[in-house]
């Protein structure tokens, strides 16, 4: 019997599962633990463990502290095992949140106060915000998020992709496969074509694209077998009349028809589409003309 209830401790306690996530933000602060689980046998039974609470402030917050409760428990063969939860607590000391394995404190250019928090509690461990009161924002429960600035998230759901704020009014549709931001802009991937949207939601192109990638300072867009170029500001400098487009150190070598230029790797310029032969020497271009070579002033 006492074997019995030796094991089943054991078994207990590896079964927890805390998630380590890393996110980074300004003003914003998240706390975790991960953990490392062991199997269980006759020769590895716990022999102790140490319970400890600590209570710190939030970096720059003066309205929210967070207290971490932390167990570890110790085995016959020497290993350990590390539980850690949170509280959230508000300036008198009174609990808005217990019992999590996840926090991430914002605030934003308003000054609002927003957790995103996990908790062994919730549906499956997923994602949920609250405000600075500890009353919940979303309806929701969310498997992965990335913060965006100017009170924007993506968050995925049933593994489709969106954008919502922290009191989750809906910015962009959760409907999307895929989702890579870079500066205001979202590369997105809906019914197997790629589009651009912004931050706001804002349709910059419509999913009705093979590829669209991240090349310098541009977006490359590939339609069926010509290619087109997106600035980063979400204008079309070029309306998808480009044959072949490559990278060569800081330049694009661009093809059109039977003809070559240049481009910087912000789409501009530097030598026109009229060559016969263009090429990049030590980073510096050059165009072939009048049977020899010539470099261009930058």
């Amino acid at each position: 019997m006492k074997k019995f209830v030796i094991l089943f401790i054991t078994l207990m306690f590896s079964t927890c599962n805390i998630v380590l996530s890393a996110h980074h933000s300004t003003h914003s602060h998240n706390h975790n633990h991960n953990h490392y689980s062991y199997s269980t046998s006759q020769s590895k039974i716990p022999v102790g463990e140490d319970n400890s609470e600590e209570t710190a402030i939030f970096g720059g917050c003066k309205e929210h502290s967070l207290k971490t409760y932390t167990k570890i428990l110790y085995y016959s063969d020497g290993s350990r095992y590390t539980i850690r939860r949170y509280s959230i607590l508000n300036k008198d000391d009174e609990i808005l949140a217990d019992k999590l394995s996840y926090v991430k404190h914002q605030i934003t250019t308003s000054g609002k106060h927003y957790f995103i928090i996990k908790s062994p509690e919730y549906e499956k461990s997923k994602y949920v915000i609250i405000d600075g009161s500890g009353n919940r924002k979303t309806s929701n429960f969310y498997e992965k998020y990335e913060l965006l600035g100017n009170n924007r998230i993506i968050v995925r759901q049933d593994k489709k992709w969106g954008i919502v704020d922290y009191d989750e009014n809906i910015i962009a549709d959760i409907k999307y496969n895929f989702f890579k931001p870079y500066g205001n802009l979202l590369i997105n991937k809906y019914n197997g074509y790629y589009g651009v949207i912004d931050y706001n939601g804002k349709v910059i192109l419509k999913n009705q694209y093979d590829k669209i990638t991240k090349i310098g300072n541009i977006f490359v867009i590939k339609n069926v077998s010509m290619y087109g170029i997106l600035n980063m500001q979400g204008n079309l400098i070029n309306q998808f009349s480009i044959d072949h487009i490559k990278k060569d150190g800081d330049f694009f070598k661009v093809k059109i028809g039977n003809k070559y230029g240049i481009l910087d790797l912000s789409g501009n310029i530097v030598a026109p589409i009229q060559y016969k032969k263009v090429r990049i020497e030590r980073n510096n271009p050059e165009v072939y003309e009048n049977h020899e070579w010539k470099k261009v002033n930058i």
